[in-house]
């Protein structure tokens, strides 16, 4: 009983927190509650590209808040890093853009979206 109680105030308070805005071309900024460590609120972005297919982002955000673009083109081993650990969530890093972007379905966007935010925070550290 407590367990389910505590479940459900956790999930509640979750959807609550996340704030979901519509921008320009398609996309929403999503706002999650998770912070980095700037103390600041994680936001992505996303679009439905196909039906049911959708694109998420974080429009190159992660490696300029860590004042890391500069540096990191010019590193062939950070990059293989940066695209290594993107790897291991799912997400593509963009060498062009600098953008982490991501590819899910309708069905997959719960976990996907999972993924993408752990991305965020395991790079922007």
């Amino acid at each position: 009983m407590i367990k389910e109680d505590l479940l459900d105030k956790y999930l509640n308070w979750l959807k609550n927190e996340f704030t979901i805005t519509k921008k320009s071309k398609g996309w929403f900024e999503v706002t999650t509650p998770f912070l980095d460590r700037h103390n600041d609120h994680i936001q992505f972005y996303f679009k439905e590209i196909k039906p049911n297919i959708f694109q998420l982002s974080d429009m190159g955000d992660t490696l300029i808040d860590n004042g890391e673009w500069n540096g990191l083109l010019q590193d062939e081993k950070r990059v293989k890093e940066y695209v290594g650990i993107a790897k291991c969530y799912g997400v593509e890093f963009n060498r062009d853009t600098g953008c982490l972007d991501m590819e899910t379905d309708l069905l997959n966007f719960p976990q996907s979206k999972h993924n993408f935010i752990q991305c965020i925070l395991r790079l922007g550290w």
